[in-house]
């Protein structure tokens, strides 16, 4: 049992340590509320005054169990900014409403409860997602809005476009795939039906890196590799230059993409076609 709570915090204190992204499944969100408007949040506030008193498990039992892998915190909160305040409205165990836990929590008190052990960043998603890592709060949307908190107290807030900078120089993510095709050889390369699957890393200045290749057959079974396949494919991405800068947040950010080469008669003929 002394492992199985060492692994949960250790969890946990990922979520809550690095807000977008964990040791895990993609999490539900907590809530928002911002003036009419109910907004999905990217942070946990909660945890903050969980990790000031353990055992949390003393608090309730939700707050030492893994409800499934989408909740490993155990519960979901509510919250709302008002007047440049953030308050705790409502907090249900393994996300039943019925399950309410805030009187739990903060014994003899009445609700909302200003959030005033909390100091740190509020990560409100707007829009849609632009990438998704699969990880814990591990999802980009088009835009982002941060609240900075100062026990409990909004001081400051600013809005992030984020995905690709345009004006910059390089190869939009959307067209790299494409970009591969219209390099390859096609006319040297056996017109039986491959998958190629290519790890890649860009860089901050958008920098291509190839990690790994994977080649599959039709079953998706590892086949014994082509190397003068591979080679053609790793000449097509060194062709290529950098792909166009990406931030989240205003940062510019490292990125890892997966990539699906087909190789097959349809295609083969069409990018001949084109080279000719």
């Amino acid at each position: 049992m002394k492992l199985y709570n060492l692994y949960k915090s250790i969890l946990i204190l990922g979520l809550f340590l690095f807000p977008l992204w964990s040791y895990s499944t993609p999490q539900f969100p907590e809530q928002l509320i911002i003036e009419d408007d109910t907004l999905n949040m990217y942070s946990l506030p909660l945890e903050q005054y969980l990790q000031k008193n353990e055992p949390r498990e003393k608090i309730s039992k939700y707050f030492n169990i893994i409800c499934h892998t989408g909740l490993l915190r155990g519960y979901t909160a509510i919250w709302e900014i008002h007047n440049d305040k953030l308050y705790l409205k409502g907090v249900h165990g393994c996300g039943n409403q019925k399950e309410e836990l805030i009187h739990h929590i903060f014994k003899n008190s009445s609700e909302p409860i200003q959030a005033k052990w909390f100091s740190g960043e509020l990560n409100i998603p707007i829009g849609k997602i632009i990438f998704d890592g699969q990880l814990g709060f591990n999802r980009h949307h088009k835009k982002h809005i941060v609240f900075q908190i100062e026990k409990g107290v909004v001081i400051h807030k600013k809005e992030y476009e984020n995905g690709e900078i345009e004006s910059s120089k390089g190869i939009s993510r959307i067209n790299l795939v494409t970009e591969i095709y219209k390099r390859i050889k096609w006319d040297k390369i056996p017109k039986k039906k491959r998958t190629i699957e290519i790890d890649i890393l860009a860089d901050s200045l958008g920098s291509i890196n190839i990690k790994a290749i994977r080649e599959f057959n039709k079953n998706r079974k590892v086949k014994r590799k082509d190397f003068y396949l591979q080679n053609e494919i790793k000449k097509a991405l060194n062709a290529i230059p950098n792909l166009k800068k990406y931030t989240y947040n205003g940062v510019p950010q490292t990125s890892y993409h997966t990539i699906v080469i087909i190789i097959n008669r349809k295609k083969t003929k069409k990018y001949n076609t084109l080279k000719n």
